[in-house]
């Protein structure tokens, strides 16, 4: 009995990091948005960091010139290294801009 609690416990602790760190981008990415440039900043260095949440985010800033100017290859560049580093909502996006951008 006390190998499940220990088991539920350890699983409960390891997620929180994640959720943190969602919740941290998140509010980055909306004062980013805002104008925030150092929040853009600091965005821009956790994308660079591999983290696919921060890079799927500035694909969003750029494809709709959310506190960064409006740039289709950037959000197009942003968005396949988020899918590269398997983020579903990347994937998707990426797929939705090339789409777009065809049509153009």
């Amino acid at each position: 009995m006390l190998k499940y609690f220990y088991t539920a416990l350890l699983i409960l602790c390891l997620s929180l990091p994640l959720n943190a760190q969602a919740e941290s981008l998140a509010q980055l990415q909306t004062r980013a948005a805002q104008g925030d440039a150092q929040a853009v900043h600091w965005l821009q260095k956790a994308a660079e960091q591999n983290s696919p949440l921060a890079q799927n985010s500035l694909g969003v800033m750029y494809s709709e010139g959310l506190g960064v100017p409006q740039d289709f290859k950037q959000a197009e560049i942003w968005y396949r290294k988020a899918c590269d580093n398997q983020n579903q909502p990347g994937c998707n996006n990426h797929r939705k801009l090339m789409q777009m951008m065809k049509k153009e």
